[in-house]
């Protein structure tokens, strides 16, 4: 049998270390200075992050809590709009709310990441500690990975959305 190689699998490496000097790992000039650069927009962005996500929990916060008083008066409207259609609005309503939450959680979880790699890299090229620059690029692995788990969760769960929206404007159920 022949040994063919598998187009699918993951390409695979094997970490080499960095040459050492005296003190720790080489580092050159010029990956300082990226660094160097690159640390003032991660904490800039990281801060913008925990901004956008108090404001989704502010938000998620309101609109559960105004739809939810809402509910309780629509039990008085039913007669006059029909049970069905105030219901579904405030269904509706406290669902926006709830997922204002929920962006709330996962804004504030990346802007944390994203904050804790820039103040670890500033660490770095004020004190040259290499165990800030490993928290740097864990935090920074951290963060990719949660934002690609989320791509391949939304990969995932739109059209599944779409298709069960679509079956149920067909049905009749809603629209």
């Amino acid at each position: 049998m022949i040994n063919q190689i598998n187009p699918y699998k993951s390409p695979a490496f094997e970490a080499v270390p960095v040459p050492e000097a005296a003190g720790g790992p080489v580092l050159t000039e010029n990956m300082i200075m990226s660094l160097k650069g690159t640390s003032p927009w991660l904490r800039f962005l990281g801060i913008l992050g925990f901004v956008g996500a108090a404001f989704l929990l502010f938000n998620g916060i309101l609109v559960t809590i105004g739809f939810v008083s809402t509910d309780s008066a629509a039990w008085n409207m039913e007669s006059t709009m029909g049970s069905l259609g105030i219901h579904s609005l405030v269904l509706f309503g406290k669902t926006i709310g709830i997922l204002c939450i929920l962006s709330a959680v996962v804004c504030f979880i990346l802007a944390r990441f994203m904050y804790k790699s820039g103040a670890k890299i500033r660490n770095y090229t004020l004190t040259n500690n290499i165990n800030d620059l490993e928290e740097a690029l864990k935090n920074n692995h951290y963060y990719w990975k949660f934002y690609g788990i989320l791509t391949i969760l939304s990969i995932v769960t739109i059209p599944a959305l779409l298709i069960i929206s679509g079956i149920l404007i067909a049905l009749g159920i809603v629209g």
